[in-house]
């Protein structure tokens, strides 16, 4: 059951239901962010911020595809279907990934971590001059967010645009073989140990918008 599925630009663009929860999951993360960080305004306040950080989030989902897509287009690979399944949005273009050679894979992977990256950047002057107001506190969480999101998507583990990676640059240097796919297996398994045994109160990257006054 798809919520919505149309064309866009000639690309089949596909929203699984699923997908709501994901946007309350941003929605109610983000009221309690602002309510954390800015004390003082009243709750209308603390939901209309909730709600324009949210299209922003889902901005930054779409900003994060359209740069796959673009960069995937300028090595000749045309875009036929796009979509966001729960927590995963994906752009394809019906190939498979093992025939795209391994250096256009990384690029392609990349993009979306990259764009994610430089959203984050573009906010933070902005955040600089909107202070602690409810608007600044709403772009303080969305670079802190894009942030969080290129760093995740960066994760070797299978399923990521940093797995893609992980299992392009394994084929760059031991080739196609199909033995080579179980020692990217065995890295996302690995790191996956490492994320939950890992220190949770430990600095991570996202957290320099926090230094922001």
């Amino acid at each position: 059951m798809m919520v919505l599925n149309f064309l866009l630009l000639g690309v089949s663009v596909s929203v699984h239901w699923t997908t709501i929860f994901l946007f309350l999951v941003f929605f109610v993360h983000s009221f309690l962010y602002l309510r954390k960080n800015l004390e003082g305004e009243n709750i209308t306040g603390y939901l209309i911020a909730g709600f324009f950080s949210v299209i922003l989030i889902i901005f930054s989902i779409f900003i994060h595809e359209i740069s796959h897509a673009i960069v995937a287009e300028n090595f000749g690979f045309r875009i036929t279907s796009a979509g966001i399944n729960g927590a995963f949005a994906y752009v394809s273009n019906g190939l498979s990934i093992n025939s795209i050679e391994p250096y256009k894979v990384i690029l392609i992977a990349i993009a979306g971590p990259f764009s994610n990256f430089l959203l984050a950047l573009i906010g933070m002057p902005i955040i600089y001059f909107l202070g602690h107001s409810l608007s600044g506190s709403s772009l303080r969480y969305f670079s802190m967010m894009n942030i969080r999101l290129g760093r995740i998507n960066l994760w070797p583990i299978l399923g990521l645009d940093g797995g893609l990676i992980l299992n392009s640059l394994i084929k760059s240097a031991l080739g196609s073989e199909s033995w080579t796919s179980y020692i990217a297996y065995g890295i996302s398994i690995i790191f996956i140990v490492y994320l939950i045994k890992k220190k949770k109160d430990r600095f991570e990257l996202e957290h320099i918008v926090d230094k922001i006054p």
